[in-house]
C-alpha cells in the first residue's frame, strides 16, 4: 500500500491488480497517476509468491 504523503489523513483508495502479465509497468504507471490525485494504492500482486511470471508462457 502507499500513500499519496505522510501524515494522519484519509485517503480514497483504488485497490489495482494485475493481468495476466503479472505486474508490469503498466500497473506501476497507473499507481502514480492515482498518487498524483491524493489517492491512495494497493497492489496485489498473485504472482510472484507464488513463482510465477506470467500465465501466458508459464501455465
Amino acid at each position: 500500500m502507499r500513500l499519496p504523503r505522510s501524515g494522519n489523513e484519509r485517503f480514497p483508495l483504488v485497490i489495482l491488480l494485475h493481468g495476466s502479465g503479472g505486474v508490469s509497468n503498466y500497473v506501476l504507471d497507473w499507481e502514480q497517476e492515482f498518487l498524483a490525485m491524493d489517492v491512495a494504492t494497493f497492489v496485489i500482486d498473485s504472482f510472484t509468491s507464488r513463482g510465477i511470471v506470467n500465465t501466458n508462457n508459464d501455465r
